[in-house]
């Protein structure tokens, strides 16, 4: 088997991860060329026989090798390596994933307050890294963050559509950091990251200002969606575009058809959304999901 550098080209987009997962070995730290420990030095072997996103630990003379096919694969053999290490465990560990993706969904707090878990604008790098290192460990391979139904508008800076958002230029800058954060070191660890999304939704802002038909509805019973309209369309295409402007760190969206069921029927019918918004959106990203 070939035995790969830190440097390679394989190991560009993650060397930060592959740096930081080196740093959980006792006294590791990746030094030039070569991942240096207490327990020995680490090579990272190429192998096409270890399937994708999975590993091979086996001891080696004056340490152990970590084989896998892909990056993410290493920085996962290297997270078990230093656990195993760590708990006094054999090292010599094998995992084949069934699955080639596995994702881990966060119920992530974009709006602040108390409830739930702690709003995103709070938390540190420090924090998401050790997140990432966890799912890395534990065999996932991407992010999925589920912020309710519109959780654009804790986020945009709205510089189309500035009458839409009901959180305050400040809450959405702090929360936009947030997810730069978060985003930024789990595909620093080799992990996709994306943002779950209910079709169609739009803010009620948009419904005072351009006195949709809708406002007629009692909020309260209102889902502000699944809902056909020039300015709908508009600002849907908006908020995906704009969003993969600012967060380059997204790999793509999750999308909920729950909202708007006819969301796929040809062009012209209400709640036509694929057509007339996310194809027209996809052309800001080649990963929208």
């Amino acid at each position: 088997m070939k035995i790969l550098k830190p440097s390679d080209s394989e190991f560009k987009q993650v060397a930060k991860g592959l740096a930081l997962a080196a740093e959980d070995l006792p006294n590791g730290k990746v030094a030039g060329d070569r991942i240096v420990s207490k327990a020995g030095d680490v090579y990272l072997l190429s192998s096409k026989e270890v399937p994708e996103n999975g590993f091979v630990i086996e001891k080696e003379k004056g340490g152990y090798g970590i084989a896998a096919s892909n990056a993410l694969g290493h920085i996962s053999g290297i997270l078990n390596l230093a656990k195993a290490i760590k708990e006094g465990k054999k090292p010599e560990i094998e995992v084949f994933p069934h699955f080639k993706s596995r994702f881990y969904k966060h119920e992530a707090n974009l709006g602040g307050g108390t409830r739930g878990h702690r709003w995103v604008g709070e938390l540190s790098e420090d924090f998401w890294i050790e997140y990432a290192k966890a799912l890395v460990r534990n065999n996932f391979t991407g992010l999925v963050f589920y912020s309710g139904y519109h959780g654009f508008e804790a986020f945009l800076d709205y510089k189309e559509f500035p009458e839409a958002p009901s959180y305050s230029k400040e809450h959405r800058a702090k929360t936009l950091a947030g997810l730069k954060r978060a985003w930024g070191a789990a595909r620093s660890m080799g992990l996709s990251t994306f943002l779950q999304h209910y079709v169609t939704h739009f803010t009620e802002g948009l419904v005072k200002k351009h006195k949709l038909p809708i406002q007629e509805c009692e909020a309260e019973h209102t889902r502000l969606a699944a809902f056909h309209h020039p300015v709908v369309d508009k600002y849907s295409r908006y908020i995906y575009r704009r969003t993969f402007e600012l967060l380059p760190e997204l790999s793509g969206f999750y999308l909920n058809f729950e909202s708007s069921s006819n969301s796929g029927e040809s062009p012209g019918s209400r709640g036509c959304c694929l057509s007339s918004n996310i194809c027209f959106a996809s052309s800001a990203s080649s990963s929208l999901t």
